[in-house]
């Protein structure tokens, strides 16, 4: 309610039908897994109201890194998943992501003032190898965001394999 963005329920019917379409296109879809880096030290120390004004300002600058027919949805918390369907190539998702980034990146003006958060994001592809079930997607997209996170956040990994890689 807080970002005007979809929640759980609705982002789970997105993404099934988005892997849908893709099962009758062939064409991927990229399901990436966004957490914010620092958001928890602007909520404590700015407080509550100062979060919940960040979120909705990161929420509307994702949304505008998107094409329409993509879903950006809220988790909970500073946690966020995309679901770009429909591209050409793996490749494709590079432009998005980036823009993800920069939005992400962006000051933020505040009453308390102006902030800074950041933003290390999970990717994974559908179709794979064999079948495989959105919530594994979900799992493979976190996998990745961490990774991010321990080699140092602010950036994007795809998942491969057992192991996120990087971009080169």
């Amino acid at each position: 309610m807080l970002t005007g963005l979809p929640n759980r329920s609705l982002l789970a019917d997105r993404l099934e039908q988005a892997l849908g379409r893709a099962r009758r296109s062939g064409k991927p879809v990229a399901v990436a897994l966004i957490d914010l880096d620092g958001f928890k030290a602007i909520n404590d120390g700015y407080g509550h109201e100062a979060g919940d004004a960040l979120l909705v300002t990161v929420a509307r600058r994702m949304k505008a890194c998107l094409r329409t027919q993509d879903t950006i949805a809220r988790m909970g918390g500073d946690e966020f998943i995309a679901v770009i369907g429909e591209l050409d190539s793996h490749d494709e998702v590079r432009r998005p992501m980036t823009r993800l980034l920069a939005a992400l990146a962006a000051p933020v003006e505040l009453e308390q003032g102006t902030v800074r958060v950041a933003g290390s994001i999970g990717v994974t592809f559908y179709p794979q190898g064999g079948p495989i079930e959105s919530e594994q997607l979900i799992r493979q997209a976190d996998q990745a965001m961490y990774a991010v996170k321990q080699a140092g956040k602010n950036g994007y990994r795809i998942f491969t394999d057992t192991t996120p890689q990087p971009l080169s």
